[in-house]
């Protein structure tokens, strides 16, 4: 006992020491740093680290602490300063914490806290609370600074409180009070009171503040309104009722209430929730909750297993979801329900995410249940997603599916299948949607329990791809392990056949994760034609390890120029932020535009870091047998400093070579220099032909104000790429900082730019700014007229856009302007055009849209002469009118969609015009799809009315599909024939089909007509009321009935085919024939005459026009005036389109020639023209009568005429003297103009006279003769006056001359008159002659002036006569006065104009 006692004595000794000592420790500096450093040490982890400073007032019971600070990985991220407190020790010793105050002088918390790794899940067999009462009265931080970053705006704030906690009985009770002390309004306050005990629970909480507070911008409200929240519930703890209510900016927004049971039987809970909640909610879910919500729960749960959910119920504009059901052991009963609709069929709505894009989510339904035993349920699910788009992603009509059998509640395993159907997939590449193309089908069986969740088979395919796969995931350490092998078809074209070949190809791997979170990918192969890979990588601790080999196969797969393949290593290890890489690609049988490029070889290794590069590059091989190379080397030094070293690159046709090198600001400093001598050398290594050139240039690196300078300067003489040539180019630039402000001056100017026949002279361009704004201008000479674009480039605001603010050119006479400023943005996902409209002449052309992987734009065109197409391209046609014009772009950017609309309005060439035929409207619609122009167009006016429709495939020849029908006017369809003065006046009626191309047309259908007539100009060739019906049946044009009307009775027909291949020169077998025909052109010639002709063989080679012609009666007369020849009008073209003058060599006169059958071209002819009398010649005195026939052979280009027309009666009556032809022959030898032989002779005076008419017709002859011979002068005396020259009077030397006249048909040569006038001084002398002499009478007239002209006229009677004065008023108006020898007088006024 008393050693016991003894031992217990030097027990507490030894505690007193330690209590005194430990108080004197406490008591000290070093004691106090020491103790800091322990309860640092004690409350920090890994993650957080808790530092205190300055701790003192340990021993008075007043610690104070003068700087706590809290960091995490990423840094401190909150400071309190100047702590302090009052605590009891007599409190201490019995288990109790009782502070008087507790005050903070400053808390300044700089930004939210890095969220620590989420720890694993431990047994937790604690109490909730710690087992010591807690009071601490008075709680008050003086100033809390919330940096922006933690609360979206700067704010000070003061806190209030108090805080009181017993272990037992629990009871839990406190308050605060936080306000704004920035100078803004804001307040929150709660306080409660929880004492289970006592059966007691209460709750107050009430927040207020203005707009744009603190609470708005926490759970970012939008328009951050103003705020006001009440909560405030009460009661016991088995009946305890709370109710809430929110009110944005004055306005009552939600409310809800809430009824609580909790006692130790049961757990139950009952309440509602209405109003706007969206607001309230991150923006990604709102649209889940648009307009008011209503949202109802009951539940309840009594012991360890049951579970009762009355009703789950949310209702919203756009959700509707409702859950029921129980689990109930007692009765082995487990029965949930549930289903949730979302949106409305058809439609879509728009979910923002984070990230800024748009999630477009179509019409939802899902149905769910579990129903069966506790430990054996079946579970099933149904739900449909109408679509599901971002943008470029897109889910067209989804269907997913799941069924068990064999759910076990209670142990929380099973198995389940599932399932998910796609209509559609799209991701935005063309490539990989062509490879998904179809619908998508995947299919899992997952096994799970608490421990494990297995995927015993995945099976997936979406068109030529399928993938399957097995594996497991661990749900105690988050361990896994997944085999996947998937397979892609061949493709036939695209990006994936050039990387793999014409082979499946197949892909196998497997990723893992084992308990250290180490990642591993293994057994990683490719196998397909082209391309072969194998390999492996790890990644533990930021460690990386990677050790793959690639093999090309086919280079040309990739690029067609290329041949041969490649070999490539690449081997990365290290850590993520500095990665050791080495590759090495090897060439095998390389060539390159099918010349060879051997011993290549390409290795790069280094640290692939952007703190610390390091890189040694290399590469080598011969090409052209001339080496090529380039070699650099990178490094970097400890204080940052980057160099390039030897920078050197050989090629066939350039060399490159420089040095850089890096300050600890990242500038480069060095020079490299640039020589091209041989583009066309060159070219090929760029994949390029076609190059050629040379140019020299340096580039130069240094610093300026501390920033980097990038400075260029090239020069060539002459280059050419891409069809385009450029001469005496220079390129001069500047960019200063290239990474931060990005400030760019450059120039280029060219001599010219020549592309085809189009040249830009003197061209200028420059560029000034940097990429918030930078401006450019063009400038240049286009078709010898000014060109001038400015515009600007910026990427202010994330993407890069063009805006174009002036343009302006003549291009072939036409002006174009930009008729306002547009901006073209060129996105990451598209391209889009601002309204962009250009004035073309007096019309518009402008275009809006967007250019992405499909297409959206809109084209319009107003008011654009047609006119202009004259001036690119000259057809002669002289059109006129105006067109208007709409129409879509849209579909793949590789499979455009065209649709348009266009009018033209007025339309019209000159030949309408000049035949006094009125313009048409011509409308047209329809679309380009796939190459085929699919149209409806319909041409009307002025007795026109045509419809075309069908398609034309560009893409075969074209090929044609169309159907036309209605009326067109002959008038119209004769326009080509106009020049020729052909006229047709009618309705053609039309009902085609044409297939076949374009040089190879098929022509089924129709052509009909009715009352119809003919005429041409030329030789006044009339044919009336014609009717025809010709048929096509794609080879030939039938003609089934063609007929009508010559002169009054006669009749004309005509029946056959023709061929309508322009390669076998539309070959014909036509019949005409003519009964009782009457020809008249109306001066010279009347004819009634029957005719059957063929016409057989092709029209435009070598076929033959062939039949007879019989002349009944024909009827010629001689006008008093004949030219003695008809000249032909020279013209000369200037300054002609290549087409006018192909077209004038066409039309070029060929001398006719008389012998031969070929002729110079054109249908050969075999005709026969009989007629065996009644063929009357009459007119100047002559009245006869001919028969006979000809035979005109030849070709229609030079007709040969054969036979003759012999005279069967004739006579001439000259001063009435009557003759009698003795004999007359009209004779053709072959050329169209005939030889004349008439002659005619009487007695008189024992003198024979004798006319006699020879020469041709176009030039005939006429001779006066006589027996025994006289002077021609002599015989004409003799044979009209019966005396001689000598004995005439003036009168009827007069007569005679006009006799003379009369036979010849013309004057030539000085005459009488001619000499009378000359002699006289007169201007006019003219001589009248009647039927006697008292009707005949001498004229002189002379100007007075230069506006008034006298005439007298005196009749050779002697009894008659009169003067006439003229006063020219104007060149068209004059004043004419008259008085005749028997007083009387006349005057008027008179209008003339010469035509």
């Amino acid at each position: 006992m008393k050693r016991s006692l003894r031992i217990l004595t030097v027990i507490f000794i030894v505690l007193a020491c330690l209590v005194v000592l430990v108080l004197g420790l406490l008591g000290t500096t070093p004691g106090l740093a020491i103790t800091t450093s322990f309860v640092s040490s004690l409350i920090s982890t890994p993650e957080r680290k808790i530092e205190i400073s300055d701790l003192s007032g340990i021993l008075t019971a007043k610690p104070k602490v003068g700087s706590l600070a809290v960091s995490d990985t990423a840094g401190v991220w909150l400071v309190a300063k100047d702590i302090q407190s009052g605590i009891s020790p007599g409190a201490l010793v019995f288990g109790r914490i009782d502070i008087s105050h507790l005050s903070v002088g400053d808390v300044d918390i700089a930004r939210k806290p890095v969220p620590a790794p989420k720890a694993e899940t431990a047994a937790d067999d604690g109490a909730l609370l710690p087992a010591i009462g807690i009071r601490i009265e008075n709680i008050f931080v003086q100033r809390m600074h919330f940096a922006q970053p933690v609360l979206g705006e700067e704010a000070l704030l003061q806190l209030t409180g108090s805080v009181l906690l017993e272990d037992s009985p629990v009871d839990l009770s406190g308050r605060f009070d936080l306000v704004r002390t920035d100078g803004t309004e804001g307040e929150i306050s709660a306080q409660w009171k929880i004492s289970p005990e006592s059966n007691e629970l209460e709750l107050e909480l009430a927040a207020r503040e203005p707009s744009d507070g603190l609470i708005a911008r926490a759970i970012n409200i939008f328009g951050l309104p103003a705020v006001e929240l009440n909560l405030s519930g009460q009661g016991p703890l088995d009946n305890w009722k709370a109710q809430l209510a929110v009110s944005l900016d004055g306005n009552k927004t939600v409310e809800g209430n809430v009824l609580l049971s909790l006692s130790e039987e049961k757990q139950a809970i009952d309440g509602t929730l209405d109003g706007n909640l969206a607001p309230l909610l991150p923006r990604e879910i709102t649209p889940l909750f648009a307009g008011n919500t209503h949202i109802e729960l009951s539940a309840e749960r009594a012991g360890d297993k049951t579970l009762r959910l009355h009703r789950f119920t949310a209702k919203s504009a756009l959700l509707s979801a409702d859950i029921a059901g129980h689990a109930l052991p007692d009765t082995d009963d487990l029965d949930f329900q549930g289903v949730m609709t979302f949106g409305s069929p058809d439609s879509q709505v728009a979910f923002d995410l984070p990230d800024g894009k748009t999630l477009n989510v179509g019409y939802t339904k899902i149905n769910t249940s579990l129903k069966g035993r506790l430990d054996k349920a079946d579970w099933t699910l149904s739900g449909s997603l109408q679509s599901l788009s971002d943008g470029a992603f897109t889910v067209t009509n989804a269907d997913i599916s799941g069924r068990s059998s064999a759910i076990d509640f209670l142990a929380r395993a099973g198995s389940i299948s599932m399932e998910l159907g796609i209509a559609s997939l799209a991701t935005g590449q063309d490539a990989l949607d062509e490879l998904l193309k179809g619908p998508v089908r995947a299919a899992a069986d997952v096994q799970f329990d608490p421990k494990t969740v297995d995927i015993t088979a995945l099976r997936s395919s979406a068109g030529a791809l399928a993938v399957e796969g097995s594996g497991a995931y661990s749900m105690a350490n988050g361990a896994y392990d997944f085999l996947l092998n998937a397979q892609m078809l061949q493709q036939e074209e695209g990006p994936f056949h050039k990387l793999f070949g014409s082979q499946t190809a197949r892909f196998t791997g497997r990723i893992a994760q084992d308990e250290n979170k180490e990642i591993s990918l293994s057994d990683l192969r490719v196998e397909s034609g082209n391309l072969q890979a194998t390999g492996k990588a790890s990644l533990m601790d930021k460690q990386i390890s990677l050790d793959s080999s690639i093999t090309l196969a086919q280079l040309s797969m990739l690029q067609q120029e290329l041949t041969g393949g490649l070999d490539i290593a690449l081997d990365v290890t290290g850590t993520m932020d500095q990665p050791k890489f080495d590759v090495r690609a090897t060439g095998k049988d390389v060539s390159i535009l099918q010349k060879p490029l051997k011993n290549l070889v390409l290795s790069a290794s280094g640290i692939a870091s952007p703190s610390n590069p390091q890189a040694n590059i290399k590469l080598d091989g011969r090409y052209e047998d001339q080496p090529l190379s380039l070699s650099a080397i990178v490094t970097s030094s400890a204080d940052g400093l980057v160099t390039v070293d030897t920078l050197d690159l050989r090629a066939p046709g350039a060399r490159a070579q420089g040095q850089m090198r890096g300050d600890v600001a990242g500038i480069m400093t060095g020079d490299l220099d640039v020589e091209i001598t041989s583009l066309a050398q060159l070219g090929p290594l760029l994949l390029q032909e076609g190059l050629a050139g040379s140019l020299k240039g340096a580039i130069s690196f240094s610093a300026r104000d501390n920033k980097q300078i990038v400075s260029a300067n090239i020069n060539a003489d002459d280059l050419q790429a891409g069809g385009a040539r450029l001469n005496k180019v220079t390129v001069t630039a500047e960019l200063v900082d290239p990474q931060g402000q990005f400030e760019l001056d450059a120039r280029i100017a060219a001599g010219s730019v020549n592309v085809g026949d189009n040249a830009i002279q003197d061209l200028r361009a420059a560029v000034t700014g940097n990429l918030q704004a930078l401006p450019f201008s063009i400038t240049g000479e286009f078709f010898n007229e000014p060109l001038a674009v400015t515009g600007e480039v910026s990427t202010a605001t994330g993407a890069t856009t063009v805006e174009l603010r002036t343009a302006t050119a003549r291009v072939r006479a036409i002006p174009i302007e930009l008729a306002e400023p547009v901006t073209i943005t060129l996105a990451e996902t598209a391209t889009h055009v601002e309204k962009a409209t250009l004035r073309v002449g007096e019309g518009t052309v402008s275009i809006v849209g967007k250019a992405a992987d499909q297409l959206a734009f809109d084209v319009a065109v107003n008011g654009l002469p047609v006119s202009l197409i004259e001036n690119i391209a000259a057809t002669g046609l002289g059109q006129s009118g105006t067109l208007s014009a709409s129409a879509t772009i849209s579909g793949k950017t590789s499979e455009p969609i065209v649709s348009y609309e266009l009018a033209i309005a007025g339309f019209s060439v000159e030949a309408m015009r000049q035949a006094q035929i009125s313009a048409i409207g011509i409308n047209s619609n329809g679309t380009l799809r796939s190459n085929v122009l699919t149209t409806t167009t319909r041409a009307s006016g002025n007795g026109l009315e045509l419809d075309v429709s069908g398609t034309v495939d560009l893409d075969k020849g074209p090929g044609l599909d169309l159907n036309l029908s209605g009326t067109a006017p002959f008038g119209i369809a004769a326009l080509p024939l106009s020049d020729a003065g052909i006229q047709l006046r009618g309705i053609a009626n039309l009902s085609m089909v044409v297939t076949g191309s374009t040089s190879d047309p098929v022509i089924n259908g129709r052509l009909t007509t009715s009352d119809a007539d003919f005429l041409e100009q030329n030789s006044s060739l009339t044919i009336r009321q014609i009717n025809a019906e010709l048929d096509f049946d794609g080879a030939e044009v039938r003609i089934t009935r063609l007929d009508g009307k010559m002169g009054s009775s006669g009749t004309v027909s005509v029946s056959g085919t023709v061929g309508i291949d322009p390669a076998n020169g539309l070959p014909a077998n036509l019949t005409l024939k003519v009964k009782d025909g009457t020809y008249s052109n109306g001066e010279l010639v009347t004819t009634r005459f029957d005719a059957d002709m063929t016409v057989i063989g092709p029209l435009t080679q070598s076929g033959t026009v062939g039949g007879s012609v019989l002349l009944q009666r024909t009827d010629i007369s001689i006008p008093d005036q004949l030219p003695a020849s008809i000249p032909f009008v020279d013209v000369t073209h200037r300054n002609a389109s290549q087409s006018v003058v192909e077209q004038s060599k066409e039309f070029e006169r060929t001398p006719a020639t008389a012998e031969g059958n070929g002729g110079n071209g054109g249908l050969l002819l075999d005709i026969s023209v009989g007629s065996p009398t009644q063929i009357y010649l009459r007119g100047r005195g002559i009245d006869a009568e001919f028969g006979g026939s000809i035979q005109i052979t030849g070709s229609t280009e030079a007709p040969r005429i054969r036979g003759s027309y012999n005279l069967l009666r004739g006579r001439i009556e000259i001063l009435a003297k009557r003759f009698d032809f003795d004999k007359g022959t009209i004779t053709f030898a072959g050329p169209p103009d005939p030889l004349l032989n008439f002659q005619t002779s009487t007695t008189s005076n024992s003198v024979t006279y004798s006319i006699i008419v020879g020469g041709t017709a176009s030039a005939p002859k006429i001779s006066f003769g006589s027996s025994p011979t006289m002077p021609q002068d002599e015989i004409l005396a003799n044979l009209f006056f019966g005396k001689g020259i000598s004995n005439l009077s003036a009168f009827q030397i007069a007569q005679l001359a006009n006799a003379v006249a009369t036979i010849s048909g013309a004057n030539s040569g000085s005459s009488l008159l001619d000499r009378l006038r000359g002699v006289a001084g007169l201007a006019d002398v003219e001589l009248n002659t009647g039927d006697g002499i008292e009707d005949s009478s001498v004229g002189v007239g002379q100007y007075l002036n230069d506006r008034t002209y006298i005439n007298v006229e005196k009749g050779l009677s002697g009894n008659s006569g009169r003067v006439t004065i003229d006063l020219d008023l104007t060149e068209d108006l004059k004043v004419r006065g008259e008085a005749d020898t028997d007083g009387n007088t006349k005057a008027g006024v008179f209008f003339e104009r010469d035509y």
